[in-house]
Formats: C-alpha cells, sequence, structure tokens
C-alpha cells in the first residue's frame, strides 16, 4: 500500500487540480455580466426566453472569443434553461 506520506501528496495533488477546475469555472461567469437577479427581473418583466439569451450575449465578454461550435453548444444549453418551449426557427434561405 502507500505510505501515509504518499497518500497525504496524492490527496494534496487532487486538491490541487479539483482547485483548478474550480477556478476555471469561477473565471466563465465572471465574464457574464448578467446576474440571476437581473435575469429573474427580466422574467418578471415578461422577457421570453429569447430576449434572455440574447441578453446574456450581449453582457458576455467571452461570447465573441467562442469557436460557431461552442456558441451553438452553448445556445442549446441556454435553451433548454431559459426557453425549452422556444424552438428557434430557422429561415431557409
Amino acid at each position: 500500500g502507500m505510505t501515509a506520506n504518499e497518500r497525504a501528496s496524492a490527496s494534496l495533488e487532487a486538491e490541487l487540480s479539483g482547485a483548478a477546475d474550480n477556478r476555471d469555472i469561477v473565471d466563465t461567469n465572471s465574464s457574464q455580466q448578467l446576474s440571476a437577479e437581473d435575469i429573474e427581473g427580466m422574467r418578471e418583466e415578461g422577457a421570453s426566453g429569447k430576449d434572455i439569451i440574447q441578453s446574456l450575449i450581449e453582457h458576455s465578454e467571452t461570447w465573441k472569443h467562442k469557436t460557431s461550435f461552442s456558441q451553438q453548444k452553448w445556445l442549446r444549453r441556454k435553451e433548454q434553461k431559459y426557453a425549452p418551449r422556444l424552438r428557434v426557427l430557422r429561415c431557409e434561405g
């Protein structure tokens, strides 16, 4: 088995790598200037899910740096969260 020292350093490493992951999560949230309260307020004023998502995009500092693939992925997640009944209609040109 592992010595107490090896166990301690293994759990420290796990903690450190966990900390890095958490830091990334916090960073992605700080790039969003809209707070949950802002969103709640919009909902109370009758904003549609689409309006809220549009607002989230406008207030996101990282949106323009995302690849279109991750923008699509992000949009799908937000649509499920804010506009579950919303079907985005794509214009057929």
